[in-house]
């Protein structure tokens, strides 16, 4: 798992692009691309559409985002009679006619209120200001009921928690984490938050729990905070995706849509109303009390006695068998499964470790020599992965483990 970010760079970068952020609201009639139909002009406020944003403007006016990308990548033959002998054959690019596709749209359909997201990097990470021209990128093409949360924001009040606790549970330790203008994922840990897996096949393997923070700023997902466990013999972890509540039945994983309000205004939004501040201030103090919930220490128990009857569990008839049919099971991998490499590399794992427990078979999975060259966020699902597996019922560990 690729990890080289330490929790002092996560929050100077989270700062930047908090601070660097360009949101812009307006009808549908004020956007225009120019002829690489790269550049996009939001009421004459240009910055360079990422393909992701590309992808979602294409889908809101209905036209096949694939083939205007692949047209727009595109050129033809083109005989150019302007320059020269008149008779010379260059090559065209095809992406004017995107633009005046996608413009034609833009002018003609009912006019819509669209949130575009933007970053305007006016100051670089050691907070030295830029010369010139700032470069814009417009990284996000959204409803404008659209609530954006800043991950600068969610992490400054994760911490804040963090350091009201730490007199109980000691300083928050920083586990991994990563961030880029698009989201961030971070996994925190606390010292005195350890318990013993007594039932494990390694002696002494000792756990910490803590906190995995997920948050997407350009329509790509929710944010919200679950519970995180840090196994400190082989410094692995798993992100628990198990349902919990406290004592009064309230849930403790805490997921929530980007949506608010529809935003009417008409352009250059920074999110500075008394309204956006309220709406911010509502959805931080959730994740306050949800963050509260989590560090209780009967929620580690509960979750010590999950990994403790994991180790106990029958042991798998056929290792590759059993991870044959995990791989393949969407509800435990999520879409796709898992490829033949993947595959191929947990059952190996799952060998050389020799516990073919439900527990070992977790461990196989979130181990670094599987996570180790992955990117941060497909190691994270392996995490997940690994709890999906650790926390299934008796009954649907023995449909895997005794499979022929």
């Amino acid at each position: 798992m690729k990890q080289a970010k330490s929790m002092s760079n996560l929050m100077r970068e989270a700062a930047l692009y908090k601070r660097s952020t360009c949101d812009l609201v307006a009808p549908t009639t004020k956007l225009h691309f120019l002829d690489d139909a790269s550049t996009l002009s939001v009421d004459g406020l240009e910055g360079q559409l990422s393909d992701h944003a590309f992808g979602q403007m294409c889908r809101s006016l209905k036209v096949p985002t694939e083939y205007m990308l692949k047209t727009r990548a595109s050129t033809f033959r083109f005989l150019d009679s302007a320059h020269g002998s008149g008779r010379e054959w260059i090559d065209k690019s095809r992406a004017d006619l995107v633009a005046a596709h996608l413009n034609s749209w833009l002018d003609h359909n009912d006019p819509r209120m669209q949130l575009v997201r933007g970053i305007e990097y006016t100051t670089a990470l050691d907070g030295s200001n830029i010369i010139g021209e700032p470069p814009r990128d417009w990284r996000a093409y959204l409803s404008n009921h659209y609530f954006a949360f800043d991950s600068a924001d969610m992490l400054e009040r994760t911490l804040q928690v963090c350091d009201d606790v730490a007199h109980r549970f000691g300083k928050v330790v920083w586990a991994s984490g990563d961030i880029s203008q698009d989201g961030m994922r971070v996994k925190l840990v606390f010292p005195g938050l350890s318990r013993e897996v007594k039932r494990s096949r390694r002696v002494g393997d000792i756990v910490q729990w803590g906190l995995y923070l997920n948050n997407n700023e350009v329509g790509l997902g929710t944010w919200g905070v679950r519970g995180f466990v840090e196994f400190l013999v082989c410094t692995n972890g798993m992100v628990s995706t198990r349902k919990l509540v406290d004592q009064a039945g309230k849930p403790l994983v805490m997921n929530r849509r980007h949506v608010g309000p529809a935003q009417d205004m008409s352009t250059d939004v920074r999110w500075d109303t008394d309204t956006r501040r309220l709406q911010r201030d509502a959805q931080l103090s959730m994740l306050r009390d949800t963050i509260a919930h989590i560090l209780q220490p009967d929620v580690l128990e509960q979750e010590v006695q999950v990994f403790d009857r994991a180790a106990e569990s029958v042991l798998s008839r056929n290792p590759f068998s059993t991870v044959e049919r995990l791989a393949k099971t969407e509800s435990l991998t999520g879409k796709g499964g898992l490829s033949e490499s993947e595959t191929n590399a947990i059952f190996a794992r799952y060998i050389e470790d020799d516990d073919r427990s439900q527990f070992g078979l977790a461990q196989a999975i979130c181990s670094h020599n599987i996570t180790a060259n992955l990117t941060y966020s497909r190691a994270t699902q392996f995490e997940k992965l690994a709890y999906n597996v650790i926390s299934l019922s008796a009954p649907q560990w023995e449909r895997y483990a005794l499979a022929a």
